[in-house]
């Protein structure tokens, strides 16, 4: 059995685009006059050291924060997904099935995703808080599986799961024909997704 994305369809070729944006927390500035564009069916590798704003971006693009200077503009009816490596989206009091049935699918697909991803039936009955982090990490992914997005920004998807959870979502994600920002270490899942790779660079006053 294997993990699927459903069919997605983006009219623009320019999806995302960036322009002398720049961002501080505090007085401590992280990104300064960036520039990004990507188009569709990209795969795009976010690469730095640790603390020079990949999460950042990532949060910027998805609307979370503003950027003090600058645009990001979008192309009409994206629907972007965001995987967080801290899995902070999920509610520890909502069952597993009452999250996964926000993405409007039907009991017996969710349940037969879960069995793909290596989720036990029973699961489904659980309440988040009491699920291991590779569970939570699981049904993470499969929120965004089973939902109609065509950009994924994915923070370390792979951090929690096992070999075999790894490999399925990194088949599932070369026959997805959206578009794809990720921020990953695992060199073997990197090779398989990335089609360009974005290196970030500490800023310095």
């Amino acid at each position: 059995r294997k993990l699927f994305f459903g069919e997605v369809h983006l009219s623009n070729r320019e999806l995302i685009n960036i322009s002398a944006m720049s961002f501080a927390y505090d007085e401590t500035w992280i990104l300064k006059d960036f520039y990004f564009n990507m188009d569709s069916a990209e795969r795009v590798w976010l690469s730095a050291a640790n603390g020079c704003g990949k999460t950042t971006l990532m949060r910027l693009i998805y609307g979370e924060l503003i950027p003090q200077k600058g645009d990001i503009s979008y192309a009409p009816r994206l629907r972007i997904a965001y995987y967080r490596q801290d899995l902070s989206l999920l509610d520890s009091k909502q069952t597993v099935l009452d999250y996964l049935q926000d993405s409007g699918s039907e009991t017996t697909h969710i349940h037969n995703m879960m069995g793909c991803i290596g989720l036990k039936d029973d699961l489904a009955y659980v309440e988040m808080g009491s699920l291991s982090w590779g569970e939570k990490a699981k049904v993470q992914i499969l929120g965004i599986l089973l939902g109609d997005f065509n950009v994924l920004l994915l923070d370390e998807p792979t951090n929690h799961l096992d070999m075999r959870s790894r490999d399925l979502l990194a088949s599932a994600l070369e026959k997805f024909n959206g578009a794809v920002i990720f921020v990953s270490h695992d060199r073997s899942f990197i090779r398989r997704i990335a089609t360009r790779e974005l290196k970030l660079e500490m800023y310095l006053e």
